[in-house]
């Protein structure tokens, strides 16, 4: 009766491990994928674009949202929304 051990409940964790992808910084003119938000209610998809010198290429870069190719985009997309699965 004083067994407190089987009544013990394991908390579930909120972190997840995952390997993905390292996004990278392109140099003017290289091909680039990232993922851009549809609208506010229709969710992301994967765009590519060319980088030059605009503001939107420049604030891709620098916060990480450059990928090589168009399965290391969709990786991180996936990693997202598994995320969320429980």
């Amino acid at each position: 009766p004083y067994d407190i051990i089987g009544m013990w409940e394991e908390l579930k964790s909120d972190t997840i491990t995952v390997t993905l992808p390292k996004p990278f910084k392109p140099k003017t003119g290289e091909e680039y994928y990232f993922i851009r938000v549809k609208g506010l209610f229709f969710g992301f998809d994967i765009d590519k674009f060319e980088f030059d010198d605009s503001e939107l290429c420049i604030n891709h870069s620098s916060t990480g949202r450059c990928f090589r190719t168009e399965s290391d985009a969709q990786a991180w997309l996936d990693a997202m929304k598994n995320a969320l699965d429980d």
